[in-house]
């Protein structure tokens, strides 16, 4: 994953082929300060995101929890609901989604 201009590096859903898909990442913005992320999952989806706070110390990664809500009112072309999550990551506060911090895990040297 590149470095972002704060200094950190999103790696994604690592757990995936693909871990940064057009079908969930709907855009990405990156300036000085944060990384705000439009994230789109089905109703009730519980994704983790992983991301190095530090792109510097290589081996040290954490995972945020995200929780699409149980109903949402977007569908697609065939007519399946699909939620959106605003994430958002500061350097040196890590993660939330829709503001909330859920749950966050540290990794040491290995990505789950």
């Amino acid at each position: 994953a590149p470095v972002l201009p704060n200094g950190m590096a999103f790696l994604g859903e690592t757990n995936k082929w693909a871990s940064m898909s057009f079908g969930r990442v709907a855009s990405l913005e990156v300036d000085s300060k944060d990384i705000s992320i439009s994230v789109i999952g089905a109703p009730a989806e519980i994704v983790y995101f992983t991301y190095m706070d530090n792109a510097m110390k290589v081996d040290e990664f954490s995972q945020v929890k995200c929780i699409f809500p149980a109903s949402c009112s977007e569908s697609d072309q065939h007519g399946n609901n699909y939620c959106r999550l605003s994430l958002t990551c500061r350097r040196d506060r890590g993660c939330t989604c829709d503001g909330l911090q859920l749950k966050e895990s540290s990794l040491r040297g290995q990505i789950v």
